[in-house]
């Protein structure tokens, strides 16, 4: 991304042209009501279980949805207090539903209680950084390649 052409991905149709900063505020917001929902009635046992090779359970997308939130609200903000700024290298490290989280790998036991806490927590604040319409949401900020 170069801070300027629209993000759009084919695969999941995603446009962010299509987005308003409302859009994202309620999205954030919801989120972890649709992840209680989501798995409300479902065994802790069914939460952590892995429904195949390379595939997280839902616990542990649960978990990394709080992470990646958690990272978004922050980019977000280094964006918003300086125009132009580098953000943080991502480091990519395989695991998840791709290569990498392999059959072998352990499988992380996760309470929902605190995962579910964690995704709404998140949500919530990324929810609220925009609230802000006075913010200079014409900054950008740049990742590196690396």
């Amino acid at each position: 991304m170069d801070g300027t052409t629209p993000e759009i991905c084919a695969e999941c149709g995603f446009d962010s042209r299509d987005w308003r900063l409302r859009d994202t505020g309620t999205l954030f917001g919801a989120l972890g009501y649709w992840w209680r929902l989501a798995t409300a009635g479902v065994s802790d046992e069914d939460l952590n279980r892995r429904p195949g090779p390379n595939v997280w359970s839902p616990m542990e997308y649960g978990q990394h949805t709080s992470l990646v939130t958690a990272v978004i609200r922050a980019g977000v903000e280094l964006i918003l207090a300086e125009d132009g700024c580098s953000l943080p290298s991502i480091v990519h490290d395989g695991g998840g539903g791709g290569e990498g989280a392999g059959a072998d790998d352990a499988v992380a036991s996760l309470e929902p209680g605190p995962v579910l806490e964690a995704i709404e927590r998140e949500g919530t604040a990324l929810a609220a950084v925009t609230e802000s319409r006075a913010a200079p949401w014409g900054n950008v900020g740049w990742l590196s390649d690396t």
